[in-house]
Formats: C-alpha cells, structure tokens, sequence
C-alpha cells in the first residue's frame, strides 16, 4: 500500500487553494491600485479644466516663425 498518496492529495489540494487565495489577493490589490491612479487623475482634469491653457489666444501665440523648427544649418551657426 502507499501511505503517501492522501497526504498527497492534501497537499495538491491547500496548494491550490493558496494559488487561489494568493491570486484573488493580487487581482484585489490591482484593482484598488487603478482606482486610485483613475481617481487622481480625475482630479488633476478639473485642476487643468479650471486652470490650463485658453484656447482663444490669438494669432500670436503659435505663429509659424516662433513654432518652427530651426533647420540643422541655423542650429550649427550658434554654435561655432
């Protein structure tokens, strides 16, 4: 006979119950985890809402000459 076979069971048995346990925990921590980043950043959206950039601040404000890019010629000039 062999004697080990429902201590096996036993084992195979709490192991997969502490897989379970050890799982659903995890499942549980990630969950709180993206609610709390979901709740911050609802919050900072009211902060930018209230408080961000207006979008009517004329022509301006991004212009072509101040919004382009310096070409790689322009770029070398400043610095010799």
């Amino acid at each position: 006979m062999n004697l080990g076979s429902p201590f096996d069971a036993l084992l195979q048995v709490l192991a997969a119950l502490l897989i379970f346990i050890i799982s659903y925990l995890g499942l549980v921590i990630c969950t709180i985890i993206c609610l709390v980043i979901g709740e911050i950043a609802s919050e900072r959206d009211g902060v930018v809402r209230a408080y961000g950039a207006n979008s009517n601040l004329g022509k301006n404000a991004m212009s072509p000459t101040r919004a382009r890019r310096p070409y790689p010629h322009e770029i070398a000039e400043r610095l010799f």
